[in-house]
């Protein structure tokens, strides 16, 4: 099976999850660190550590290359600690800019 189709379906089982415990979980008025955002946190990271890691073998290979410009300098440049960086950055505004909704 090719490392694609395992991340699409390794994505859209994060998804399922993700949607079925905040269905199971909705409240009015809780905790902005309760059980359910720590799951739905942790199931956006897996995704995103997915992604970018099919990223960093894909540009690996030579024949692909980063096209977001707020990430391409450090995927294309430094690897995996580009890849470390970026994923640190976008979970670090995912969580802020949801606390701040909250």
């Amino acid at each position: 099976m090719k490392v694609q189709t395992k991340t699409k379906r390794l994505v859209l089982a994060l998804l399922i999850c993700s949607v079925l415990v905040g269905a199971a979980q909705a409240q009015d008025e809780h905790k902005f660190f309760d059980k359910t955002n720590i799951v739905l946190f942790s199931v956006s990271t897996g995704a995103m550590v997915a992604d970018l890691t099919q990223t960093v073998v894909m540009v690996g290979t030579g024949n692909y290359h980063e096209v977001n410009p707020m990430v391409a300098n450090l995927i294309n440049h430094h690897g995996v600690a580009g890849d470390v960086a970026a994923g640190v950055m976008a979970e670090s505004v995912t969580v802020g800019l949801t606390y701040l909704a909250h």
